[in-house]
């Protein structure tokens, strides 16, 4: 299996994508169990695009695991995505176990909720608000090793959301693999 590495050429800082604020979004969770999300239902959901192949995305399965344990107790409805067609079911749960996630991995197999949010890569970040308005769109930190992290920018943004304010930085490039609709 080959792996594809997307670099998008975003700037840090650049503007949101623009996408219209989404009320609700579609997922199945294995084995082919429809879930809809409402963005109503959480003040903040934030929406991590992930990859069983890609070496970066796997890359942050711990720093995932400890944005779960401090932020969901805030309020941040933390939800993992598989946009990735040719990524079987068993591969995606194998992957999530062998990550030591502990969130289930949905799955996103049409992409529609990738390109609706105009993820193109893993790994990425989509942050709503309650209104299904993104407030922040991009790469959990600055580095793939977490020895190397100096920009904590999805932490960053949650906080300052979580206090009722918007993030310094709206928008960071991503860095990762493609997402492989079908």
């Amino acid at each position: 299996m080959r792996t594809t590495l997307l670099i998008t050429a975003l700037a840090i800082g650049d503007l949101l994508p623009a996408v219209e604020p989404v009320a609700r979004l579609s997922f199945d969770a294995p084995p082919g169990r429809p879930i809809v999300v409402e963005m109503k239902d959480a003040p903040i959901t934030v929406i991590f695009f992930l990859s069983a192949l890609c070496p970066m995305s796997g890359d942050y399965s711990e720093r995932i695991v400890d944005l779960e344990r401090r932020f969901a107790p805030q309020g941040a409805r933390l939800i993992l995505v598989n946009a990735n067609a040719h990524e079987s079911d068993s591969m995606v749960e194998q992957h999530r176990r062998n990550s030591a996630l502990t969130l289930p991995v949905w799955r996103d197999r049409q992409a529609r909720a990738a390109a609706r949010l105009e993820a193109h890569a893993t790994p990425t970040v989509v942050v709503l608000d309650r209104q299904g308005a993104v407030r922040y769109w991009g790469s959990i930190d600055d580095s793939r090793s977490p020895a190397r992290v100096r920009r904590r920018y999805l932490e960053d943004a949650l906080q300052a959301l979580l206090a009722g304010q918007s993030p310094a930085l709206p928008r960071t490039k991503v860095m990762g693999c493609a997402i492989k609709a079908e």
